[in-house]
């Protein structure tokens, strides 16, 4: 046990915080990320800042300072933040215009994102703020993803996840629109919803708010108001996996079109083990 007091004691000495600033040794914060170690912490003071990477790193978060809102836009067809192949990553506090790809995006990675504002992005890749794949594990805390549009075929109007976990609480997801999931698409995933607000969604053909595939969805005190979908499940749209709520409303969520084969005012689920508790479903219409 004395040996192992040591060596933590030793790790926290050894662990820094490496400020981002005009006037600092960081002036961008991809500098203070290639120049950190394992429990450093990039601290980041209010500016404009360039887009960053993180690839096969260890306990590393990269910070908003404190009362800071240090913006980090999009590129034209970049993210503003790639993460890949790393574990223990923190990105909190940032302000990211969304430009011609996802805000985000996180490969073979466990991570947690806090306090993020993502918004504005218009292209037609999956993920409008965050694209989330290859066995990532990713907490998505306090947030607000707002007014991100896909154009075309695009995916998860704010979140496409595929093949990982996703976890979002006390988060808001406004104003959404994709081809499938206004909100949120995932497949061979595993997806829990807690504590979020969803508002004006929509897809061109299914899932107002979320369009799964072979997967979990769990949601839990959540209130869905005002989605549209063009052919199937106005609020959710489910094809094979699970889907659960409890302590969750649907509320105005209607499908568009009217022809024969059109489905699920509010959810639609095929080949899906469905349970609803705890659960109002108002004002759901196929108009």
């Amino acid at each position: 046990p004395a040996v192992m007091s040591m060596t933590l004691l030793l790790a926290i000495a050894q662990a820094a915080t490496l400020d981002v600033c005009t006037s600092c040794t960081h002036t961008s914060i991809q500098t203070a990320i290639d120049d950190a170690e394992a429990g450093d912490v990039v601290r980041v003071h209010d500016g404009v800042w360039t887009p960053f990477s993180v690839s096969g790193r260890v306990d590393l978060s990269i910070v908003a300072n404190t009362g800071a809102s240090p913006v980090v836009p999009g590129g034209d067809d970049a993210p503003a933040v790639v993460i890949t192949g790393s574990t223990g990553i923190v990105v909190r506090g940032f302000d990211i215009p969304v430009g011609g790809a996802p805000g985000v995006s996180i490969t073979a990675s466990d991570v947690e994102l806090d306090a993020l504002a993502m918004h504005g992005a218009s292209h037609g890749l999956d993920g409008g703020a965050l694209t989330i794949g290859a066995g990532s594990m990713v907490l998505l805390i306090a947030s607000d993803l707002r007014n991100n549009a896909l154009t075309g075929t695009g995916r998860g109007g704010h979140i496409a996840v595929a093949d990982s976990t996703l976890t979002v609480v006390d988060s808001d997801l406004v104003g959404g629109s994709a081809h499938r999931g206004g909100a949120v698409f995932a497949s061979d995933s595993t997806v829990v919803l807690d504590g979020v607000v969803a508002f004006q969604g929509s897809a061109t053909d299914s899932g107002g708010f979320i369009a799964a595939e072979e997967t979990v969805l769990t949601v839990i005190g959540t209130t869905f108001t005002d989605a549209t979908a063009g052919t199937s499940g106005g609020c959710i749209h489910a094809f094979g996996g699970e889907v659960s709520t409890d302590a969750t409303s649907l509320d105005q969520c209607s499908v568009s079109e009217t022809r024969p084969g059109v489905r699920g005012a509010a959810i639609y689920a095929e080949g899906v083990v469905v349970t609803l508790q705890d659960t109002t479903i108002q004002d759901a219409s196929i108009v």
